[in-house]
């Protein structure tokens, strides 16, 4: 996923220069679930059970929407999602990873879609990210799920401790 990212990240900047983008280039902005603890093993406990959590249909919207949704040139795909009906690579794609990371904390962590972990682990993954994706600005989703508020406060505050000033 995070190759899939850079790469439209990278053809984004290529098309600001093709076209003389006249205006400043816009900052580059990516946001991933973080969750800090004072080791990996630690912090996987913490933040696994709310990463992996099926999310539920709303059956009142899924019943009232069938048929503008049909109207639309849409159509409910097997997993219960709205979608065109030609679907192009990235809807796939796209797909594939909201199916995925429903049912496997290591789908979420091997795409860099969340980054778990010690201080130190973290630090390490999100150097990796900006790396690759040359982001300018980066948001950190501490509140996951519903883990409990106090390890969403202690997350943020060893991100901003022991995280942020690796990156100066």
């Amino acid at each position: 996923v995070d190759s899939v990212v850079a790469e439209k990240f990278d053809m984004w900047r290529k098309m600001l220069k093709k076209y003389k983008h006249a205006a400043p280039t816009p900052l580059a902005f990516l946001t991933r679930h973080v969750h800090v603890a004072e080791t990996d093993e630690k912090a996987r406990e913490q933040a696994e059970p709310h990463l992996v959590t099926p999310r539920d249909k709303d059956p009142e919207f899924h019943e009232a929407g069938q048929a503008a949704v049909a109207q639309a040139g849409l159509e409910v795909s097997p997993d219960g999602r709205y979608q065109k009906r030609t679907q192009t690579k990235e809807h796939q794609e796209l797909r594939r990873v909201f199916l995925e990371r429903q049912h496997s904390y290591d789908f979420w962590i091997d795409n860099g879609l969340a980054l778990v972990g010690s201080p130190e682990t973290v630090t390490r993954k999100l150097k990796e990210q900006q790396d690759l994706i040359k982001m300018d600005i980066f948001c950190a989703r501490h509140g996951i799920g519903r883990i409990p508020m106090a390890q969403a406060r202690e997350s943020i505050e060893l991100f901003s401790k022991e995280v942020m000033p690796a990156f100066k």
